[in-house]
Formats: C-alpha cells, structure tokens, sequence
C-alpha cells in the first residue's frame, strides 16, 4: 500500500525530454505513460489505448474483448513505432504491427494510423492546454477540461474535443458529436514501471465483479489527532499505527499521510500524478469526483484490483504549504468499496479533518 502511495512522486531523470512532436506539454509524459479509451464508434466493446516508452518510441493498441454470448472472440492488433520529435508534425521512422494477417487487422491497423496522425494533428493545433486554460465540473469531471470545436470524420464530422493536460500523450480527455453523445472517451490512464510490466498489454476493460465482502462494523471510540510534519489529521482508536506516517483499520482501509517537496514540480504536476495507475490496479476515470482549487485538491477514486479483484475507494487531499511554494502535504486513504458506501460519511470525515497546522507568530 505504501508502494502505491509513493511511486505516483518517482521524480525521473527524463523530466525534461521531449516527446510528442509539434507541440509542448505542459506536464511532460514520462517513459511508461500510457492512456485507455473506450471507443463506441464500434459496435462491439472496444478500446484504444497509446504507451510512450521514451527515445521517440510509442504503442498504439486495439482491444475488443471476447464476447461469449455474441460468439465473438477476441481481437487485438498492436503497432508499435517510433517518430521524429525534431519535426512540428507526426513522421514515422520505424513501424512494427503485431497481428494476425487478416483483412480486419489490416482495417484496424489503418484506423490507428488514421487515429495517431489525427490526434496529433488537433492536439498541435490547440498549442497550450494547461491549468490556466483547463477547467473543471466538478459533477463531470471526464467531460470537463479545454473544449475545442473540430472536424473529425471518424467520428461522423462535427465534433466537440475535450483537452486536459491531465491525460497523459495526446492531452485528449473525450470526444462528443454535435449531439454531445460521447463516441470516445478516456477510460483510465498509468505508467508502466519497467519492461517487464505488462499493465498495459493485458487491459481490456474493467470487470464488474468484487471479491471482498464489505462486513466492515465500526465502533464508537474517542477521537485523537495525529501530527505529521506540518500537518494533522483526526482519527479514533479503531486505528492502528504501523509507522509515523501510515494507519490501518483491519485489513479493510488505510491512511497514509506524506510530505512532498521539489523544486520542479507545482500542484498541477501532482493533481496529474494521482490520476495514475499503479501495480495491477486501475482507476475508472468515469468514477472521479475532483475538487481543485490554486493551493488543494481532492480526487474520490474508484480502483479495481485485477489480481485480487477488489474494489476500492480511494479519498485524495493535496495541500500546498503556504511558506513554501514547492513543498506539499498528501493524504491519502483506501478503503475498500462495499465497506465505503457502508460508512461514507465517517470515511470524508477522516480526509476532511487533514490540514495544515497553524503557525504561531
């Protein structure tokens, strides 16, 4: 749990590399980056998902599941390529498709090509999206962001384009007609940690099963607060503290608070960080709830395990240190889901009680 905290702040070397062509991100996307959508311009469940793996080399990969009950197997076709990042436009310099070689592979290989070389045009004619630009509903976070009118055929002509730097490579968020019906839409968002990962290869939706059993009763015991570095926040004795900074109830939910700072990163940089998947557990964007503010945000998250097939609720507060413009405070609390809608409110409780402690003059 604390690996997962934490790995979302690895500061790497590769801060500062380019990656796209044609445009610079405001959050730069690191080696590993990847991002999922759900494409319902098929009629099938079908998904599109693209990975940076750093050195100008990318992936783009369609995933329709299997479908039993329609007698559909499943298919998959993944490109893998390489661009010219010194270009103001998308260049292939190598290119490898990994299919079976039947006229709808090559079908699907053309409408990735068509999707990278479209995506990349409507993101460098957009130029900056960023926090100044980028807004957000806090009712509906997946289709908030910078809206952009445009023409994309693929998706039956006028469109509308959602941007948000939050999402990793191409910056887009979601795509609606004119009709705002969503017909491509982000569906969750991570970062591989190594070669060996496949995170990104074996994603092909989410499953609607949760193994956990959400008996969760919690008794009534005297509240105490806990101080952390610069921050404190109030919880009771059915808490147990394994070290400073880290809390269990049971095996059903833990609380873990960290300080952040560094120098090249602002709230923006960490609001992104969040958003990601780590270690076989994936965040469905459609469940967001995303509060943010110029010095907090707050992030309520639904993430599903895929080895252990729980589901979790994950409650996010970042603060900003008013005497220090590059340091940061986080909470962060798991709880699994069926015991969350169980205890809602004692749960926001504990996240609404995380604050900076006041500074005596």
């Amino acid at each position: 749990m604390k690996k997962h905290f934490f790995s979302a702040f690895l500061i790497f070397s590769q801060f500062f590399l380019n990656a796209l062509p044609g445009f610079k991100p405001y959050i730069m996307d690191f080696p590993g980056d990847y991002v999922f959508y759900r494409d319902y311009s098929f009629k099938n469940e079908s998904y599109v998902g693209f990975l940076y793996y750093g050195n100008s080399a990318y992936s783009a990969k369609f995933i329709s599941p299997q479908n039993q009950e329609q007698g559909k197997p499943e298919k998959s076709v993944s490109i893998y390529f390489t661009v010219d990042e010194s270009k103001n436009f998308m260049e292939f310099t190598g290119e490898k498709v990994v299919s079976l070689p039947g006229e709808e592979d090559i079908q699907l290989v053309n409408y990735l090509h068509d999707l990278i070389y479209e995506f990349s045009a409507k993101r460098i004619s957009v130029q900056d999206v960023n926090a100044q630009n980028v807004s957000y509903n806090s009712r509906d976070f997946l289709h908030s962001g910078l809206v952009q009118n445009a023409k994309f055929e693929q998706f039956g002509g006028d469109v509308k384009i959602v941007f948000d730097y939050a999402v990793p490579l191409f910056n887009i968020k979601a795509i609606l007609n004119f009709l705002d019906e969503v017909q491509f839409e982000i569906v969750t968002a991570g970062r591989i940690s190594s070669e060996k990962d496949n995170e990104f290869e074996k994603f092909s939706g989410f499953s609607d099963s949760d193994s956990s059993s959400g008996k969760m009763k919690i008794k009534k015991s005297k509240k105490k607060e806990f101080s952390f570095e610069n921050v404190k926040v109030v919880l009771d004795e059915n808490w147990v503290q394994k070290i400073e900074n880290i809390w269990f109830l049971s095996d059903s939910a833990f609380v873990c608070v960290n300080k952040i700072s560094q120098p090249q990163i602002n709230i923006d940089f960490i609001f992104r960080q969040m958003l990601l998947n780590t270690e076989n557990s994936f965040y469905d964007w459609k469940n967001f709830i995303v509060q943010k503010e110029k010095d907090y945000f707050t992030i309520d998250g639904t993430i599903y395990n895929a080895q252990n097939k729980r589901k979790s609720k994950n409650l996010i507060k970042i603060l900003s240190a008013k005497e220090n413009p590059s340091e940061f405070y986080a909470f962060n609390s798991s709880v699994l889901e069926k015991a969350y809608k169980k205890n809602e409110k004692y749960f926001n409780s504990i996240r609404d009680s995380f604050s900076l402690n006041e500074i005596s003059e």
